[in-house]
């Protein structure tokens, strides 16, 4: 590290001096600036009102007024800026040009990589800035679901998270670069590292957010970049000349309620007869007899009843007359939903001087759900920028979160009899009586046996909920403090320190009156049914459970900045370290007895094992203390620089060490050295271009090359294990779940990109495309241990995994009207592939790994991470079964199929590769037309080139949880059948291994192309004069959500939610006054 610091400094020695050599050039200039920042535009281009090229603003700003003579006029043009056309003695009469910024998607803004700002002349890597005017197209209170279909390789997947410890965010930027690690993208805020929870960020406050997608653009970032970056930068104070601005935004939200009535069910007189076969065959014996406390369905205890004889023949088919006449999920919407209503507001000063700026920010948001859960969230954001000299800036940012949420009615999910879903789900009885719903236990059973003396067992869910509450409460601090002091004329040195901490209080009460309470002092009373003396184990009274989770990190960080013009040369860059710490903390405990009037609760015994009612089983008393804690702490040293020249030309490089705690006995492991490099032509630029250049205003050329990292914290170089008192011996235990790993060490995902820039037609036509390929190495993975030396099992996690991913993105903005009616489109294309390359695979290479619905990762060498395999049909035999192939013969052997697959995995016709789970290509077009003061936009997203895995019927998923799907009512009934449908005979018992090989087949894996409306926004907006000030003010609606609008599948299903519930549509309106 001396000889690269050395470097550095003689480098930082030999621009000084090149400056101080430079001749003054006494020539007249006019500049050319930025209209609101006054910054200088470096390569604005002059015309002739002909179209001749002339000239282009230099490296300072500045056009020679020479080059003016023998013209009337001139056209100036400058990407991302609107056109003007001047006189040419403009200059004369004024030194300074102004041009305004252009009001496009993506502006050719400065990027903010989280170390530095950059301009898009300066860039050789792969990045999309987003405004934001764009952010406020979509009205979502979460910042990142506003990134959802406005810019290129971002993804947000539908599918639910399968794993929370390594994707908290369910996103990806250009699809995969891990098999084991963290999936998701890096968060950076002002600058910093951000460990926070999303939901924290006001959107409202945000100004601008730089996607971060190659080696070149992300490896500042070093061992947590390998699945890109996404620097999320707020807003500050802005204004130098005295003013004030102020802004506030009102917006109001309504989503539909969620629409159960859209979702298959078995109707009631068959699934009525369904359970009438099963109890009738002896499906429910053992329920019934045997394990009696077990909960049946309302028809099955029916069934029963009359069969003892405990109920009249008339009061059954009363109740069966009623039952048959319920609709479950119409019970439910009405007693249950409301509709999900969001309210936002947001409050915006800023303002200041030369010497002083400041901005303060206020948000507040409200939400309810349709279960009537509330989130309340209060934002205040500060900003402050002291500049009392020349030479030193002081600036503190603060940001603030006060977040409360409770929780409100129950899922539908929940409202089950012993896990059974029935379609006559009913909360009243046929004299409108409130009837309990058995979820565990039978009420036959407990009156019998568990009355006396023990509390009322019976869950009621229409007022249960009532009693049995829980709550949140979050704070988070989010603060900084950057000192800079300006050395010299290019010199900078930046001392910067982040802290954050986020603290979390949950509390879930069950107060003496929920079912949940009066459940857990049943189960461990000890009741004397001679003397009815009754001893409480678990005391009388509610049930209070507290967690407390707090997350504390801090950062500190030295740096150098370097800017440094010499003629025709430009050299921009950074140097530094840093170092970081993350730590959190938590505990947890359940207090029983408990009462908020008076304020008390009653010890427990945690340790003793207690008989357990009705089930006669025993365990302890759950809700001991617990505790967590863990440290993380990095040691980070950096450069990154970039060169060009003639502002065409461009080279840039980045170096990176990262260090941690958690890995690695050597040296070697505990530190990754991460580097990238790349260039940039700006052909456009180029002499011999200028006879067309009245056509390409930009043709930028890069290509770079690079690495960057990704880790799981959770992996250590040390044994992990679980401490806990044996329940016998009462001794302390630990037991071991994973493994020392010395060796084990940072992932490292290597990058090649290829990319243009271009821009046509005085910018009506502009853009960036780019190609890259991604490579994951030393990736965690399983590897063969010999499992006699510990006997916990066969593989361990080490560096042996290997993946590729490649793909491209591009962006496409026309203005193809620009007159009174304006229309511009935005055309998004993402193209994304991976496979496995490396992994060991203890069942084998074998396509039975891909017998999923490939939301989890299924890695396969040679096979997309996420691939759907599928069981060759051959149809049904002519007694409904469903047919398989073995050795080239229809078969229903499914046990044989299988093991022929497992034996000979290669070349095997009895199971297929059938696609990618996950969309290899997407996209969007935004078509954006305005009319005077109205503007309207239209978001439509495609995904395709992937597969899903049609849910469809298992019977013994039928008889056990109540789950069909729609292919039941074209079930094969009668010879003949087998050749009008595919779906089998409802067999009972259900024949070994049919459901599985049918749910596997290849049939039920389909096409999941399709086009979506993601929303449409409407906007009006007009200056007024408030107190003779210019002020602003936009009225705006916005519909997201909209649906599906084609799909390949012939069934019409949503390939993103089959047969489930689909996102609902939301309405948004509001207003924002800018004064």
């Amino acid at each position: 590290m001396k000889s690269v610091y050395s470097i550095i400094v003689l480098m930082l020695t030999l621009l000084t001096n090149l400056s101080m050599a430079q001749k003054n050039n006494s020539s007249e200039y006019g500049s050319v600036r930025d209209q609101e920042s006054s910054e200088i535009l470096i390569g604005v281009t002059f015309r002739a009102k002909g179209g001749v090229f002339l000239a282009k603003s230099d490296l300072k700003g500045q056009i020679a007024l020479s080059l003016f003579k023998n013209v009337d006029s001139l056209v100036v043009s400058f990407v991302g800026y609107k056109g003007r056309t001047i006189p040419s003695d403009y200059f004369k009469k004024s030194n300074e040009l102004f041009l305004e910024r252009l009001d496009q998607y993506l502006e050719e803004a400065v990027v903010n990589t989280g170390y530095q700002s950059l301009k898009p002349n300066e860039l050789t890597g792969s990045v999309d800035v987003v405004s934001n005017k764009m952010l406020n197209q979509q009205t979502g209170t979460n910042i990142l679901q506003r990134l959802r279909n406005i810019v290129p390789a971002f993804r947000y997947d539908n599918k639910p998270v399968q794993n929370s410890d390594l994707n908290k965010l369910n996103i990806s930027v250009r699809g995969l670069s891990t098999i084991n690690g963290s999936l998701d993208p890096l968060i950076v805020l002002d600058g910093f590292i951000y460990e926070g929870n999303m939901d924290n960020i006001d959107p409202n406050s945000i100004e601008q957010i730089s996607i971060l997608k190659d080696a070149a653009a992300s490896s500042i970032w070093g061992a947590r970049a390998g699945n890109g970056v996404i620097v999320i930068t707020t807003k500050k104070g802005a204004s130098r000349d005295g003013s004030t601005r102020t802004t506030f935004n009102s917006t109001f939200s309504i989503e539909n309620k969620p629409d159960y009535q859209s979702l298959y069910t078995v109707d009631n007189s068959t699934f009525m007869d369904i359970e009438k076969m099963l109890y009738q065959n002896g499906y429910y014996k053992n329920a019934l007899n045997t394990t009696k406390y077990i909960a049946v369905t309302p028809y099955v205890d029916l069934l029963d009843k009359r069969s003892r004889g405990l109920i009249t023949e008339s009061d059954s088919l009363r109740w069966t007359d009623y039952y048959k006449r319920q609709n479950g999920t119409q019970h439910y919407s009405n007693s249950f939903l409301s509709n999900p209503i969001v309210q936002q507001y947001a409050l915006n000063v800023n303002g200041g001087n030369q010497l002083y700026s400041y901005g303060f920010g206020l948000g507040y948001t409200h939400k309810s759900t349709e279960l009537e859960a509330l989130n309340k969230k209060l934002n205040v954001q500060m900003n402050n920028s002291f500049r009392p000299t020349d030479r030193l800036q002081v600036d503190v940012s603060l940001l603030l979160t006060d977040q409360h949420s409770e929780s409100g009615k129950p899922a539908l999910s929940t409202l089950t009899y012993n896990s059974k879903t029935v379609p006559y789900l009913s909360f009243y009885g046929p004299d409108a009586e409130e009837v309990p719903l058995e979820k565990e236990y039978r009420k036959l059973f407990l009156d019998q046996n568990y009355h006396k003396g023990y509390l009322d067992w019976s869950y009621y869910p229409l007022s249960d909920y009532k009693h049995a509450t829980s709550n949140a409460k979050l704070r988070e601090l989010f603060s900084t403090l950057a000192i800079r002091y300006r050395l010299s004329s290019f010199l900078a040195l930046n001392l910067t320190g982040q802290y954050q901490n986020q603290r979390i209080d949950k509390r879930n009460l069950d107060d003496e009156h929920s079912y949940l309470a009066r459940r857990a002092i049943n189960q461990y009373s000890e009741v004397n049914q001679q003397t009815g003396t009754v001893k409480y184990n678990v005391p009388v009274g509610g049930i209070l459970g507290n967690n407390t989770s707090n997350g504390t990190s801090y950062t500190l960080r030295s740096q150098i900045n370097v800017n440094k013009i010499i003629n025709k040369h430009r050299i921009v860059g950074v140097i530094g370290a840093e170092i970081r710490e993350n730590k959190i903390e938590g505990n947890a405990s359940t207090s029983y007895g408990y009462y908020d009037d008076p304020l008390m609760s009653n010890p427990v015994d945690y340790v003793t094992r207690f008989k357990i009612v009705p089930t006669n089983t025993s365990r302890t008393i759950t809700g001991a203390p617990t505790y967590e804690y863990s440290n993380n702490r990095f040691v980070s040293v950096y450069a990154n620089f970039s060169y060009t020249w003639q502002d065409r030309y461009g080279l840039s490089g980045s170096f990176r060490k990262d260090g941690a705690n958690v890995f690695g006995a050597s040296t070697n492991d505990k530190w990754s050295p991460l580097w990238s490099t790349g260039i940039f032509w700006d052909l456009g630029k180029e002499q011999f271009f200028k006879h067309i250049n009245h056509t390409v205003d930009q043709l930028k050329l890069r290509t770079t090359y690079g690495t960057s990292g990704n880790v799981d914290l959770r992996k250590t170089r040390d044994p992990v294990g679980t401490v806990a008192v044996d329940p016998y011996t009462r001794f302390p235990t630990v037991v071991i779940a994973s493994l020392n790993d010395p060796s084990l060490r940072w992932e490292k995902i290597a990058t090649f990109n290829v990319g243009i820039d271009f821009a046509l037609f005085n910018r009506r036509i502009n853009g960036s495309m780019d190609w890259y390929l991604k490579t994951g190495k030393d990736l965690y993975g399983l590897t063969d241990y010999d499992y006699t030396a510990w006997g916990y099992q066969r593989t361990i996690t080490k560096n042996v995994a290997s993946m590729q991913g490649k793909g491209l993105d591009m962006s496409l903005n026309t203005l193809n009207i620009d007159r009174t009616v304006k229309w511009s489109s935005r055309v998004l294309l993402s193209i994304n592939k991976n496979k496995t390359t490396k992994y060991f695979n203890a069942n084998g290479n074998s396509l039975l790994n891909l017998m999923t619905d490939g939301s989890e990762i299924t890695p396969m060498v040679d096979y997309p991470l996420n691939g759907l395999g599928g069981f060759k049909w051959m149809g049904l035999d002519a007694e409904g079964r469903g047919q398989g192939l073995l050795d080239g013969i229809a078969s229903t052997n499914y046990s044989a199929i299988r093991n022929s697959i497992s034996l000979r995995p290669e070349d095997n016709n009895s199971i297929v590769f059938v696609g990618s789970a996950k969309p290899q290509l997407f996209g969007n077009i935004i078509n954006t037309v305005s009319w005077k003061n109205m503007e309207v936009s239209f978001n439509m997203s495609y995904m395709g080139d992937y597969y899903f895995r049609k849910p469809v019927t298992s019977y013994a998923s039928l008889f056990q949880r109540g789950q069909a799907y729609p292919d039941f009512e074209h079930r094969w009934k009668q010879v003949g059948d087998e050749q009008r449908t595919n779906v089998p005979k409802m067999n009972y018992p259900v024949l070994s291994g049919s459901d599985s090989f049918y749910q596997g087949a290849d049939i039920n894996i389909l096409k999941a192309d399709h086009l979506r409306l993601e929303y449409i926004s409407l906007g009006w907006n007009r200056e007024i004069t408030i107190n003779s000030r210019k002020s602003k003010m936009m009225l705006y609606f916005n519909a997201s959500n909209l649906g599906v609008l084609w799909t390949s599948n012939q069934l019409g299903i949503d390939p993103e939610f089959p047969y489930k519930l689909s996102p609902q549509a939301v309405y948004s309106i509001g207003f924002k006054v800018d004064y």
